[in-house]
């Protein structure tokens, strides 16, 4: 039979943890995670203003939508907190990160369940070059490098 502890009024029992935060889920802990590895990234410097970068969908549900990349580091994934969300269910919350170094870009795949491919070989980290293609679960895409005018 379970007893109130010592000086506990009648009727009640003690819980254990009770009165305490709760402990942090598995999931909430991975994202933390992820972020402060983020936070320690090196800062990138700006996009080139001679240049003009851009992500076209080649296979998937998003096939002949292109995406202007904005800024040197970009996370790809289904996620809504994705800097690209892509449609599809192929596709992890967090699936990869390109960071934009000149002309070529490096693909990174963030521990996705399905991985990233590069010219059909999966990777962890790749250089990608301008009118490249790569995918992540079902969906195919370029990464597009434009030379601007001059007067850009």
């Amino acid at each position: 039979m379970l007893r109130p502890p010592a000086g506990a009024a009648a009727g009640t029992l003690s819980v254990p943890g009770a009165g305490r935060p709760p402990e942090e889920t598995t999931k909430a802990l991975e994202i933390r995670r992820r972020q402060e590895v983020e936070r320690s990234l090196p800062e990138l410097a700006p996009l080139p203003p001679t240049r003009r970068y851009s992500l076209a969908v080649i296979l998937g549900a998003s096939a002949g939508q292109i995406f202007p990349v904005v800024q040197s580091r970009i996370i790809l994934g289904r996620g809504v907190n994705c800097d690209l969300q892509l449609q599809d269910s192929e596709v992890s919350r967090r699936h990869a990160m390109i960071e934009i170094k000149g002309e070529t870009g490096t693909i990174t795949d963030l521990g996705s369940t399905n991985g990233t491919y590069v010219d059909g070989v999966r990777i962890q980290q790749k250089a990608i070059e301008p009118h490249q293609e790569f995918s992540l679960g079902t969906t195919t895409l370029m990464f597009i490098v434009t030379e601007l005018g001059e007067g850009a």
